[in-house]
């Protein structure tokens, strides 16, 4: 099954990739060094990914993300920490780029949306924190979905605002 999220993909049209799911525990995804799968009431699945970084090595590798064409993506990490930990984000054996992640709590994840430059075809994100004295945060799952295209809005976008109504001006 080439999705994570064990469902199938939406169609997508033309060379836009259908939004896809690709939690830790998954089929797709590998852990090394230190990282372990714990229970989590809040995570999807009920397990995340935690022990991430202190080193090389100690991460998670989501395997066999599939885009149909090459260009930026939006990638959704959700994760859950306590304070502020470093994580670092490698696609395709590239430079890792590094993103400070702040919470409250490991108990319940949040997102964090970043941008990411896939090929066409199969790709390959690894996450974790390589150096000796610093973590990441826990991992739940991370989202692919395309980039919106927003070059219709154009300078003539405008913003309308909706204004509540009580009950009784009906």
């Amino acid at each position: 099954m080439s999705q994570a999220s064990g469902k199938q993909p939406s169609s997508g049209t033309g060379n836009i990739a259908p939004r896809q799911s690709f939690g830790c525990m998954r089929q797709s995804s590998l852990l090394g060094g230190t990282a372990t799968a714990g229970f989590s009431n809040d995570a999807s699945g009920l397990s995340k990914v935690g022990n991430l970084g202190g080193g090389p090595g100690n991460s998670i590798i989501f395997e066999h993300i599939r885009v149909p064409s090459a260009g930026v993506s939006v990638m959704e990490i959700d994760y859950a920490t306590s304070g502020e930990r470093t994580l670092y984000v490698t696609v395709n054996q590239k430079a890792p780029r590094q993103w400070v992640l702040r919470g409250s709590t490991f108990d319940d994840p949040v997102p964090a949306i970043i941008h990411v430059a896939l090929k066409a075809g199969n790709n390959t994100v690894e996450m974790g924190n390589p150096n000796p004295d610093g973590f990441a945060p826990d991992l739940d799952l991370i989202v692919i979905a395309p980039r919106a295209d927003l070059s219709w809005a154009g300078s003539r976008a405008t913003t309308q605002t909706c204004a509540a109504r009580p009950a009784d001006a009906r």
